[in-house]
């Protein structure tokens, strides 16, 4: 808060206000707290019955397991690009043993796949070389991609999806969905979706 509008505040109350400070874990809390109110279920949300049909509808069938498997097969597409960029074979091969044998034939055929749009660079050479750091990068770009995709659909469609995720993805889903709206690289990234559900739908 800041100074002028504490003033006002303490001037209202005839009280003096105190600083506050909280934790990381409170604050984390209330974030929480406060984006499930955001999200949550109100009369005027349609049941999925009802959506209008698009090309994502099949998204909707999809359980939390599965959207997250989905979210780190289109991450791929991203290491495919960022393996141009990686010269060192035993980095190359350090990353490849963190995918899990669906995820390394999948890459296999997306090998070749030439993106008609550009993104930022991983530079996964900057960050220490640990499973875990390196798939969370990862399926924060998957996210990025899921983002893009859903931005084009309503906002009942955009609810169930962030619904069916947990809130700490949710949370991420719903920024960059207001920050990534690009119809050209939204559709893009529907195909996408559909190679993926095409080729590993036993697998989600």
């Amino acid at each position: 808060m800041s100074s002028d509008k504490k003033k006002s505040l303490e001037k209202i109350l005839s009280h003096k206000t105190k600083n506050i400070t909280l934790s990381d874990v409170v604050k984390k809390y209330f974030n929480e707290l406060l984006f499930e109110n955001l999200i949550s279920k109100d009369s005027s949300l349609l049941p999925i019955t009802y959506l209008l049909k698009s090309n994502l509808s099949s998204l909707l069938s999809l359980n939390k397991y599965q959207l997250v498997k989905l979210i780190n097969y289109l991450s791929l597409y991203d290491l495919v690009k960022e393996m141009k960029y990686l010269v060192d074979t035993k980095y190359l091969k350090k990353i490849y043993s963190f995918l899990t044998s669906d995820e390394k034939k999948f890459l296999n055929k997306i090998l070749k796949y030439n993106e008609p749009f550009s993104t930022k660079r991983l530079n996964l050479e900057k960050f220490n070389l640990e499973k875990k750091t390196i798939r969370n990068i990862l399926h924060k770009r998957g996210l990025e991609r899921l983002a893009y995709a859903i931005s084009s659909q309503n906002e009942d469609f955009i609810w169930y999806i962030m619904h069916f995720l947990d809130i700490g993805r949710a949370m991420i889903l719903e920024k960059l969905i207001r920050k990534n709206k690009n119809l050209g690289i939204s559709d893009i990234i529907i195909s996408q979706i559909f190679y993926v559900l095409e080729n590993n739908m036993s697998n989600l």
